[in-house]
């Protein structure tokens, strides 16, 4: 089922500035839920974002909010130790990262059901199995069952 957009837009254009960081690294880029919540500060360099073997240009949408919540993560927790992305006031005091219901309940809908959403999103529009494949990392067979939801 495709994501209910105005929910969508709210968690995008959130004023809270972690909120829409994590709705644009999912909406534009599809990262997984697990791999959202295990990034660390220095995944991010030059507008790049390195993840597991892949480097990701990052839009200027979500460069943008990363950068307010970044500017926003360092004026409440300057001191702490933790090297996660996304931190709350649990986490701050650790180097541990995010729970799962901690950013689905940031977001306001689930991490899973926009990148679902997301790889759709490129199937229908492109239906090229392959660029899907390099786009969010998945397997062609993966792929392939977004291409055929399409078509069905």
């Amino acid at each position: 089922m495709p994501v209910d957009l105005d929910r969508l837009r709210a968690a995008l254009n959130s004023e809270r500035p972690v909120r829409a960081a994590l709705a644009a690294l999912l909406a534009f880029h599809a990262l997984r839920p697990g791999e959202l919540r295990s990034l660390r500060l220095t995944d991010i360099i030059d507008g790049r974002l390195r993840i597991g073997g892949r480097v990701i240009a990052l839009a200027a949408d979500v460069r943008t909010r990363l950068a307010a919540w970044l500017d926003e993560r360092h004026r409440r927790w300057l001191r702490t130790a933790n090297p996660h992305l996304f931190i709350n006031i649990d986490t701050a005091v650790l180097t541990t990262s995010v729970s799962a219901f901690w950013a689905n309940a940031t977001l306001g809908i689930s991490a899973q059901t926009l990148v679902e959403d997301r790889v759709l999103d490129e199937a229908t529009a492109t239906g090229d199995v392959r660029r899907i494949c390099d786009l969010f990392d998945i397997t062609v067979e993966t792929a392939l069952r977004y291409v055929r939801l399409h078509d069905a």
